[in-house]
């Protein structure tokens, strides 16, 4: 389990230097991330027009895996609402029905390795206004910037043809794992 938790409402990417603005909250509290760089223990990411205050815990005084750039460097919009999905949030893997969609700046779309289809499915945050449920939920933005899948609870309902309780849709820990072959 990582050291840093962001808990925030809520492939490969390039560096988004010129379109990321980063703002400290707080100038007096730094210490050095585990990604090398010195960090504040909150801020505002501000990326793709959408701005979103962020803040580091430490578990047990531990130091911190990423700092808020490396944050804001993996950072990514939801395809169908545009807020930003960061590192650690669940994400959805829907596809689009209209062939004239056009998703969000700066979203992502998601392709399992060895997987070539027409169909695709676009990376999209779990938040109350855009997802349809959270029985939706099929991985996790992870860093350095792709998805983490695993099996949603619908589809591990309709495998095992029970009901699924899921107490923490964005608790990693709790979801299951999809163990590729």
């Amino acid at each position: 389990m990582s050291s840093v938790f962001a808990r925030l409402l809520t492939v490969f990417l390039p560096k988004m230097g010129k379109d990321t603005n980063f703002k400290t909250t707080e100038p007096d509290t730094k210490c050095m991330a585990k990604c090398g760089h010195e960090t504040q223990m909150s801020g505002t990411i501000s990326k793709f027009g959408k701005e979103m205050a962020i803040s580091l815990f430490r578990k047990d005084n531990a130091v911190p895996e990423h700092c808020l750039q490396c944050f804001s460097d993996a950072a990514i919009a939801c395809a169908w609402c545009g807020e930003l999905i960061l590192p650690s949030d669940p994400v959805t893997l829907y596809g689009s029905s209209d062939p004239d969609f056009k998703p969000a700046d700066g979203s992502v779309v998601y392709e399992e390795e060895g997987e070539q289809s027409d169909d695709k499915h676009y990376v999209g945050c779990l938040r109350w206004n855009c997802a349809e449920t959270g029985a939706d939920r099929q991985g996790f933005w992870v860093f350095p910037g792709k998805v983490e899948r695993c099996v949603s609870p619908l589809e591990h309902s309709m495998a095992t043809g029970g009901a699924v309780i899921v107490s923490d849709l964005s608790d990693r820990n709790e979801a299951l794992r999809v163990i590729p072959d």
